[in-house]
Formats: structure tokens, sequence, C-alpha cells
């Protein structure tokens, strides 16, 4: 056998080991069915948009009750906080010895988390007797109410801030607002992402997908698009601090935008307790001059993006320079 021929068989050789194990390749990732937008999204460092084809449907879940340990746990730490929150409470004078003080009838005092302006008049008056007798446990109560209510995603936080304005100063208050919110909102993010992110995924996939789909739209500027979310009242609060880890929203990223978006509304909430004799109704907390207020905040989180759209949409002349002629000098 020549030299040629040799190499010839070594090459061929060569030839169908490399087509072989590309077919091992190509069989092992058969299974492996991504979408175009999932590979973009794992090219761009966000993990791939949940979709109703990448689980089961929502009743399918509830049959497989995959969602009864995380539900469990969350009942748990649920029970374990409101003990907490009652602890607080108990250690609160009694009612007798407050409306002894006051000369006011046991009757009178109020002490409950209100539904509308009326009882919030009331709660006011009577914790504006509690803070008279011990200040510091009557704060510590608040905060704690405030996370909570915001952890555990339990509507009414907004009477919190009403509240705390009528009792207190406007900026002290409005500074420790708006660091309790946003504590709220981040240990809010961290319950869904560890506890029940499956659970969301299980129950309602159509909603995560929606918000997953948009996310990817504005993920060049997720920090104005969370300030946006948070000033304008499309999405309730408690659905973007759940749904924002389940479609990979950074964390970094969603509380700075949280830390922002949230104060336009905390700052009128605060302002309109310290007036709160004179609210009535949701219309007077809404008024014309504060819904003008959170629009002006809520352009102002999107004109950066807006803005970087017309410049890179203007198209750009380009200039040529010319070098000068170098004249010999003869």
């Amino acid at each position: 056998m020549s030299i040629v021929d040799a190499a010839k068989q070594q090459i061929s050789s060569a030839v169908y080991t490399v087509k072989d194990k590309a077919s091992e390749i190509l069989t092992a990732a058969a299974p492996i069915n991504l979408k175009k937008q999932d590979l973009l999204d794992l090219e761009s460092g966000l993990p791939p948009s949940p979709s109703k084809s990448h689980g089961p449907s929502s009743w399918s879940y509830i049959a497989s009750f995959k969602w009864a340990r995380p539900i469990a746990v969350l009942v748990l730490l649920y029970c374990v906080a409101l003990l907490l929150l009652l602890n607080l409470f108990w250690k609160l004078p009694s009612r007798d010895t407050v409306s002894s003080k006051a000369h006011l009838q046991d009757e009178e005092l109020l002490l409950k988390l209100p539904t509308n302006f009326q009882e919030a008049q009331a709660v006011k008056a009577t914790l504006a007797l509690y803070k008279a007798n011990c200040n510091g446990l009557v704060i510590t109560l608040l905060i704690c109410l405030y996370l909570f209510m915001q952890v555990f995603m339990i509507p009414g936080a907004m009477f919190i801030n009403v509240l705390a304005g009528s009792l207190y100063g406007l900026w002290g208050t409005f500074c420790v607002i708006a660091c309790v919110s946003t504590l709220g909102a981040g240990l809010n993010y961290w319950l869904a992402r560890l506890l029940v992110r499956e659970v969301l995924l299980g129950l309602f996939p159509g909603r995560i997908d929606a918000f997953g789909k948009t996310l990817q739209k504005h993920k060049q500027h997720l920090t104005n698009y969370m300030i946006f979310l948070r000033v304008t009242p499309f999405l309730p609060s408690w659905f973007i601090n759940t749904a924002s880890p389940v479609v990979g929203f950074p964390f970094r990223e969603y509380i700075m935008g949280t830390a922002v978006g949230l104060q336009p509304l905390n700052f009128i909430l605060v302002q309109a307790g310290q007036t709160l004799g004179q609210l009535h109704s949701y219309r007077d907390l809404y008024s014309f001059w504060n819904i003008s207020k959170l629009g002006i905040c809520a352009i102002l989180a999107v004109s950066p993006v807006l803005c970087q759209r017309f410049c890179s949409s203007v198209p750009r002349k380009r200039t040529s320079f010319r070098t000068p002629r170098r004249t010999s000098l003869s």
C-alpha cells in the first residue's frame, strides 16, 4: 500500500468519526426545544420568559398538589409574623387606662385597621392618646404593621401612611415611610422568589407570561420601567412585587426603581394625613393636582428612554474631513 492510499484511508476514517460524534450530539440535543425568544433571553442574561407551553395548566397544577408545601410554609410564616404583631398590640396600655386619663368613655376609643377616612379619623384620635403615653411603642407598631401588610400582600397599607402623617411631622414621616416601603417591597420580592415562584407559574401562567413579554421589550431600561410601573396605577403593587422575581427581574434594578417609584404616592399620602380631618372620600385624596403630580413623575421616568429612542431614530449626517495637500516649495 502506498503512502497516498494510507493517508486517504486515515482521512476517510476521521470523517466518519466526526459524523458519528455530530449525530450523537444532535440526538442528545433533540429533546431541548428552545424558542428564538428564549435564546435571545439567554444571550441578554435574562432567564427565558415563562409561557404556557413550558408547564402544565392551572387546573393540572392544582390537582398535582405541588403547591401544598410552599403554601404551608407561607401560612406558617404568616402565623409567626401575626403573633409577633399581636404581641406589640398586647404591650399597649389598656383602653381603660387611656380613656380614664383622657376623660373619655371606653366605647369612644377605636383601634383597628381603618377601611375609610371616617374610621381613620377615629383611629387617629385613639393613637394620639397612646402616643402621649408610649410614643416609641406606637412608632414600632406602625412600622411593623406596615411591613406585615406589604410582605404578605394585604391591602390597606395606604391608611398607615395617612395615619403616620397625621400623627407626626411631614418630612420625618416621609423619610421613614420611604425606607419601610422599600424594605417591605424587597422582602416581598425574596419571599416570592424563594417560596412561591413555582406556585405563581402554575396558577397564573397567562398573566406571568404577559408580564414577562412586556419585560423583554424594556430590558434595556429596567430601572426606568420599574419606576413607571410604581408611579402609574396600571398594575397593583402586590402583583409587581410577586411577579418580578418570577419573570427574572434583576433585584438591583427592581429595588432601585422601587425606591424611587414609590415615593411620589407615599408623599401624597403622608401629606394628606396632615389634613386628615378634611378628607371624606378617595376623591379628596386623588384630586386633580395629586394626579397631575403622579403623571409628571411618570413622564420623567420614561423621558430618558424616549430621548434615547428619538436620538437613535434621527439620521446623522456624515461629515468627511479632507486633509490639506502639502505644497512642496521648489
